[in-house]
């Protein structure tokens, strides 16, 4: 049997925290939760797991191959440690960063991570509570492990 994480991550891949309104955050919401956080200085990629099928611009909408991508994900990477999340599309040539990607499944970038291990609750109502507290958007990143 494989293990579900739903990731709740903010919007904006710069947006971060202090550790200690993280462990705020993430014990006044969900004190019986098995939760971790993760705090870092670059946005960092966060996956679906397994379940990522394709990706496509969302510029023109074309997809954009797996290849292409990575390509794409090493040059962001390089140096920069994903400090500059702005790329070259290769269908139309038009700029866009990588966090605006339509991933299927849905994938992003943060700097700041709550992660909840094989969660039973509406992830989704746990995301609104912690955008309301933190003062900015988040979403719910679904990773099967």
């Amino acid at each position: 049997m494989s293990d579900i994480i739903k990731k709740i991550i903010p919007d904006d891949p710069y947006f971060t925290v202090s550790e200690e309104l993280a462990r705020s955050l993430a014990d006044s919401i969900l004190a019986d939760a098995d939760i971790t956080f993760e705090i870092s200085e670059k946005p960092q990629f966060i996956d679906c797991g397994g379940e990522l099928e394709k990706i496509r611009c969302p510029l023109c909408g074309s997809e954009i191959s797996m290849d292409c991508w990575g390509e794409m994900m090493e040059k962001a990477f390089d140096g920069s440690g994903f400090s500059d999340l702005d790329a070259q599309m290769p269908c139309c040539s038009g700029k866009a960063s990588l966090n605006g990607l339509n991933y299927f499944y849905p994938c992003g970038f943060a700097c700041f991570e709550i992660s909840l291990l094989n969660f039973d609750g509406d992830a989704d109502d746990i995301c609104r509570s912690i955008s309301e507290k933190a003062g900015t958007s988040f979403r719910v990143i679904t990773a099967h492990i």
